[in-house]
């Protein structure tokens, strides 16, 4: 699927597939009977039960899955409503993305697509890696598509950290990933952050590589230990890049901002986003949230789900489709009864409790960007 703008951002395995894409050519006409200008999403929907998309002021479209799960739609030029089911044995997921013009590749599958292999880090590796946009942490593992990739690596454990940096790492099949970062690491380098956290605010911060192979790792510091870490500027090659994020929680909210680290500076003050004043979500149906706050937000996710998120009800709108609709100032997922192929089955429980989560991002340009989130709960009926 496609990354929502969350802390956890890697909700499900997905990777990006280029294989062959089966066409569903769904062309829209204006009002004057001429054609509208098109737009066609790849979508890559491996094992979805219902797959559907909705151009604003038009009518729902299923469209169909093959056995590979790479789907093209081509609608008209404009914002739309995407949705997708994912109905495995242990876990269900109503999954809804709203875009718009621009956004061009959606991934909301479900299995593990075809043509991928397997990394992992070795058992008992005490680090963290990454490898591409996937982290890879304990017993996780990815599938990820064959090809060349930046491998990351670092120890928060050691004292200091250390990090390693492998380039252009040919990945053609399953692999297991060793590292030994206390002899072959090189340290991580402090670098003092300060926020304007309100006294009631706990803050913490950690930093993130971003190499110029495409490859993103977070760097966060043991729980006990407040400093902050980098990459040191002699590690890195032209590509690369760094950014600083601070998160300030108070209760059930937080905000955040996320800025470009210079290569060579030694500190960094970050300025919050105004937090959220308050959040809601109703069940439904249909399922929505709403909120207030003074900020200006053009991305958001929000989700229902059970304790152990074995049912999800999510959605993720884009800054596309915000900028093609106008100022974003609430959620409403669509009535499940209203897409075509809809299992009247699938249903978010309501004899246990549901939690939600709602997070507002405002997309800055380039690695800066702001958070605002709020977490409630549903009691049982």
């Amino acid at each position: 699927m496609l990354n929502p703008p969350l802390p956890a951002e890697a909700r499900y395995p997905r990777v990006m597939k280029t294989s062959f894409l089966i066409a569903a050519t769904l062309i829209g006409c204006g009002d004057d009977g001429m054609p509208k200008e098109s737009q066609t999403i790849a979508l890559h929907a491996a094992g979805t039960k219902l797959l559907a998309i909705q151009p604003v002021g038009d009518e729902w479209r299923s469209l169909t899955v093959p056995a590979d799960g790479e789907v093209s739609a081509t609608i008209p030029d404009g914002p739309f409503t995407l949705v997708s089911v994912c109905d495995e044995p242990e876990r269900f997921d109503y999954y809804v993305v709203y875009g718009g013009t621009g956004l061009s590749e959606l991934d909301v599958y479900c299995t593990p697509p075809a043509n991928t292999v397997k990394v992992s880090l070795a058992p008992g590796s005490s680090g963290r890696a990454a490898i591409g946009n996937y982290p890879l942490l304990g017993n996780v593992s990815w599938q990820v598509k064959p090809g060349t990739y930046d491998v990351t690596a670092y120890d928060n454990s050691l004292s200091p950290p250390r990090f390693e940096i492998r380039r252009g790492v040919s990945i053609t099949a399953d692999t297991v990933l060793t590292f030994d970062l206390a002899t072959t690491g090189t340290p991580l380098e402090e670098i003092a952050v300060t926020a304007d956290a309100l006294a009631t605010e706990s803050v913490r911060s950690s930093s993130k590589l971003h190499t110029a192979g495409g490859t993103r790792m977070t760097i966060s510091s043991m729980a006990s230990d407040p400093r902050v870490w980098r990459v040191p500027a002699s590690a890195l090659k032209t590509g690369d890049r760094q950014s600083i994020t601070s998160v300030a929680a108070a209760g059930s909210s937080s905000r955040t901002a996320t800025r470009t680290l210079p290569n060579t500076a030694v500190s960094v003050a970050l300025q919050l986003p105004p937090r959220l004043s308050s959040a809601s979500a109703k069940l439904g149906p249909p399922l929505s949230a709403e909120w207030n706050t003074t900020g200006d937000w053009n991305e958001a996710f929000f989700y229902a789900a059970d304790e152990d998120y074995t049912v999800m009800f999510d959605a993720f709108v884009t800054p596309e489709y915000v900028a093609q609709t106008g100022k974003l100032t609430s959620i409403e997922l669509p009535e499940p009864g209203s897409v075509p192929g809809w299992n009247p089955g699938w249903k978010l429980p309501s004899t246990v409790d549901l939690e939600w989560s709602l997070s507002l991002s405002h997309q800055l340009g380039g690695l800066d960007s702001d958070h605002a989130s709020w977490d409630g709960a549903f009691a049982p009926e």
